[in-house]
């Protein structure tokens, strides 16, 4: 059966629920020092049934397509719901829309054309005399969603990812490429900038932990917007009194220079609808630097009688699609603004320290220099920091032109004031 068949077959057998089916395949080629060391290919099937009776919620998955087991998943959900307490909170599922684009698709390039991409990528590497590791992912399949109040939507998604460490001695360099179409990835372009940034990160030197001027490029930038995104931006974390939002919508939070929206259409990794199948909409987080919004799924907009987003994954309202407007300057302009700061490529292992005041901390990864009088003088030990993100992005900012597109959003390397460095990393 194709997915929607089977979709369709759960629902018949039960009277209140949400049926989830997602019928992909994958495969991942992953190198390192210049050698291809694994390849992979595996093909998914998934499906997830949420079963109501009397405000009761059940939810079982299974990843075999024969009837018997999805019988089985039916009957352990029905099962999970009659020993489950009435959820007082829940109203309904979400009702259909209409669904705002349909999603693109391109088929995955064969083995071939795989090989090919990294190759051109370690040509590069070997030429410039560099080790270079990484891997490049291709995912597609149809993702279905129905559900008894007539929500029947399924969509062919294609999803294709090249990511790049470079290595020279003690100096590293990262670049990536995240895309629905992987003709537009160019693996030459993208060699060249992780081996420039390694290059250039030979002989790191130590500084005195303290505030610095920072330009953080968008590989961190995206990093950051997570934060934003599960901390402030979505209607169960303000509803539960988690979010830095409480009670500040309508305020001016931020320089006015950010406006952040959540627009699925337009943020480079387009797909119509969330894990309820509602049609994802445009939504503004933060208009000229004023708190505007948040996003929302069916149960957390039924709480304040609103209609759902189509922001929904599975547990949470996430706006995974957040694009954060630009400015008017290049990154050159960005770096020659920095007396004394520090040029950021990357964040690694962040953490959220205090989510009602968005402080976040981390360490600083694949490229981190130091800047002097609008010049790069030399690369810099991997720094840790602590920051309250309302606090930087509250003070004097400026924003590249340039966008690239990251896990979370579309987002141009921004210069940031008095970033708050705690101390350096031996490794």
């Amino acid at each position: 059966m194709k997915a929607r068949d089977i979709g369709k077959f759960i629902l018949e057998n039960i009277e209140e629920a949400q049926v989830n089916i997602s019928d992909y395949s994958h495969y991942l080629i992953r190198f390192t020092r210049n050698k291809v060391h694994q390849a992979v290919q595996d093909k998914n099937f998934f499906a997830n049934v949420k079963v109501i009776k009397d405000k009761k919620i059940g939810e079982a998955s299974t990843n075999v397509a024969e009837e018997k087991t999805l019988r089985e998943m039916i009957g352990r959900a029905e099962t999970v719901a009659e020993l489950s307490p009435p959820d007082p909170e829940f109203v309904s599922l979400p009702k259909p829309t209409p669904l705002p684009f349909l999603p693109p698709y391109v088929e995955p390039p064969s083995p071939l054309e795989a090989g090919e991409i990294i190759g051109s990528a370690i040509a590069v590497a070997e030429k410039r005399g560099v080790f270079l590791s990484g891997a490049f992912s291709a995912s597609q399949g149809n993702i279905c969603v129905l559900n008894s109040l007539g929500i029947d939507v399924c969509g062919m998604m294609s999803s294709f990812t090249l990511r790049l460490v470079a290595i020279k001695a003690e100096g590293s360099g990262f670049s990536a490429c995240l895309t629905t179409d992987w003709r537009e990835i160019n693996p030459a372009e993208l060699a060249e900038e992780a081996i420039e940034r390694a290059l250039a990160s030979q002989n790191p030197k130590e500084i005195e932990p303290g505030e610095y001027d920072v330009v953080l490029l968008p590989y961190a930038v995206d990093e950051i917007m997570m934060f934003f995104g599960w901390f402030g931006f979505n209607a169960k974390a303000l509803q539960e009194g988690r979010s830095f939002l409480e009670g500040k919508l309508g305020e001016k939070l931020f320089d006015e220079k950010i406006t952040l929206v959540d627009d699925a259409r337009n943020a480079k990794l387009p797909f119509p609808f969330d894990w309820e199948g509602v049609g994802k909409q445009r939504v503004v987080l933060i208009e000229r630097g004023v708190a505007k919004g948040v996003v929302y799924d069916s149960f957390t907009a039924h709480k304040e009688g609103k209609e759902s987003t189509g922001h929904s994954t599975r547990h949470a309202p996430f706006p995974s699609d957040m694009f954060l407007y630009p400015g008017e300057y290049s990154l050159e302009d960005l770096i020659a603004t920095l007396d004394r700061g520090i040029l950021v490529t990357r964040l690694h292992y962040t953490n959220i320290v205090h989510p009602k005041q968005l402080v976040f901390t981390g360490l600083t990864r694949d490229g981190t220099f130091f800047i002097e009088k609008g010049k790069i003088k030399y690369p810099l030990r991997n720094l840790r920091f602590t920051q309250n993100l309302l606090k930087a992005f509250s003070g004097d900012l400026l924003l590249s032109r340039e966008l690239k597109r990251g896990e979370y959003s579309l987002v141009p390397a921004v210069r940031l004031s008095n970033f708050n460095f705690t101390g350096i990393s031996k490794e």
